[in-house]
């Protein structure tokens, strides 16, 4: 494996964590700082190979998602979204919908987050979900 040396130091901790929770070593010493039990064998190894796919350069696509409740929608936005589901980026769900948002807003009139045939309530919604950008 080829990464540098302070990555290589965090996997070599966390494997020895790891070790040390799978034989059941007393970790009390260490609850000033970590709680013992938060962390399972496998919680451990799935953050070690995410660690290990980003210092290889093979980073998870993080985005900003929507939860839309059907009990919140109206029954023609809830037609639109389920026109759209399963295609470009929505999601449909019993309870409702999951919408992601694109990184970047266009702001003023347009935006790349909805379709001119959501209603104004809809893009309300998606633009209060996109927030200010975090400066």
């Amino acid at each position: 494996m080829h990464t540098n040396n302070s990555t290589s130091i965090i996997l070599a901790a966390l494997r020895h964590w790891q070790r040390s929770v799978e034989s059941g070593h007393d970790l009390s010493a260490y609850a000033d700082i970590v709680d013992a039990g938060a962390w399972s064998v496998d919680d451990i190894d799935s953050l070690c190979e995410r660690i290990n796919a980003h210092a290889r350069g093979q980073t998870e696509d993080v985005y900003q998602v929507v939860a839309l409740s059907t009990a919140h929608l109206s029954d023609e936005d809830m037609a639109v979204l389920e026109q759209a589901a399963g295609q470009d980026m929505i999601t449909k769900r019993d309870t409702g919908f999951f919408v992601k948002l694109y990184e970047e807003d266009y702001g003023g009139g347009r935006s790349a987050n909805y379709r001119d045939s959501y209603s104004d309530t809809l893009k309300g919604i998606i633009r209060w979900a996109y927030g200010p950008p975090v400066r």
